[in-house]
């Protein structure tokens, strides 16, 4: 939600700017002689339609826009037509608009939303100003990376790292038992929703205090309040939840956009006996532990666990713990603030997903659940 006045050619501008910037934002997906390949086209000049809702009565804008959302949300994406990624302006007021931006996941992740901020934030006042474009030249593009990996996927260090996680869950890995409204059907449909969560300033600001006096973090916390959860909900003692990692461990990467993000299966052995503090230690051994073996692809690793297929959950994880922290995100850009709207797709990847993002002074966050097996109120 953008608030203060909006000078539409510098948007659109600053929009097209980024695109050629970012070779990921120009990428298709097409298919080869040898499968899916990466395609980037050298130039895209993206739409981005306006809808004026002024026209209807101020008690109507509100709704009207959700439905519009809602249904840019659901629309699929041809893989093989640029771009993948959808971008729309509401107008609600004068000085009062929706910029609405979704992508495909294979090109994105969350970082690159950190780093759409961080050049709107330089790129949009700039062309306001008649100024030329700020930023410089990336040093690697998304394509690099691709290529690298691919040749890393056949090295020594892979195979460490492999073994890392082979070692760690080895032995009988018990899917995640929780009790559910529904029985659990023969194949995920990936339906889902999800339940807001907001923590206010005072307890954001408990749980810093908590962490600190553990010698751990924010994330760490509330990823052991989330074990702590799942534990007596199912009375398992012996846990995997799945977390992301940004995946760009060159400074070279941090400015590139693309999908970098891994996901780690964090394994944890309860102890029912011990306090929250003992616990939380033991979260922050497993955390520390994973963030040391961080690149092996997810998929990878199910393959080389080999697992039985099962359709009925997700492989190896069937909980997800997210934590963004966004106080870095530039409040504006140029004469225009900012204020996060709350969409969610509604879809689930797994059978329940927690995740916060973290802003100076309050936590915002969500229950994702798996609306195969439970209700709204359940969640």
């Amino acid at each position: 939600r953008l608030h203060g006045p909006l000078n539409l050619a510098a948007f659109e501008q600053a929009l097209r700017a980024m695109v050629q910037r970012q070779p990921v934002l120009r990428t298709a997906i097409e298919q080869g002689e040898a499968g899916a390949v990466q395609y980037i086209h050298a130039t895209l000049e993206p739409e981005l339609p306006l809808e004026d809702l002024t026209r209807l009565p101020a008690d109507e804008r509100e709704a009207w826009l959700q439905r519009r959302i809602d249904a840019l949300v659901a629309e699929p994406f041809d893989l093989a037509t640029p771009p993948l990624f959808r971008a729309q302006l509401f107008r609600l007021g004068e000085e009062e608009h929706v910029f609405f931006f979704m992508t495909h996941h294979i090109i994105w992740d969350g970082w690159s939303f950190d780093l759409l901020y961080q050049e709107m934030a330089a790129l949009y006042p700039a062309f306001c100003e008649g100024r030329p474009d700020p930023l410089p030249p990336l040093a690697i593009e998304y394509g690099d990376f691709a290529a690298w990996q691919r040749q890393w996927m056949q090295g020594e260090e892979l195979q460490r790292q492999l073994d890392h996680w082979l070692s760690r869950l080895q032995g009988r890995l018990e899917p995640l038992e929780l009790p559910a409204d529904r029985a659990r059907p023969a194949r995920m449909s990936g339906a889902g929703d999800t339940e807001w969560i907001e923590l206010p300033s005072a307890r954001l600001d408990a749980v810093r205090a908590l962490a600190r006096q553990a010698g751990t973090t924010a994330f760490m916390v509330l990823l052991t309040a989330y074990y702590v959860l799942l534990h007596r909900l199912g009375g398992q003692r012996d846990l995997i939840v799945s977390t992301p990692v940004r995946g760009r461990d060159a400074v070279e990467l941090e400015p590139v956009m693309g999908f970098f993000v891994n996901a780690l299966p964090l394994r944890l052995a309860l102890d029912p006996q011990a306090g929250f503090l003992d616990v939380l230690r033991a979260v922050r051994n497993v955390v520390l532990d994973a963030f040391g073996c961080p690149d092996v692809p997810f998929e990878h690793l199910v393959k080389a666990l080999r697992l039985p297929r099962d359709e009925s959950r997700p492989p190896l994880a069937q909980a997800m713990f997210s934590y963004q922290d966004v106080r870095g995100r530039a409040p504006g850009w140029g004469e225009l603030r900012h204020q996060r709207l709350e969409v969610f797709q509604r879809g689930s990847a797994y059978d329940l997903g927690l995740w916060f993002v973290e802003g100076e002074h309050a936590l915002i966050g969500g229950m994702s659940y798996n609306t195969d097996l439970f209700e709204p109120a359940t969640a």
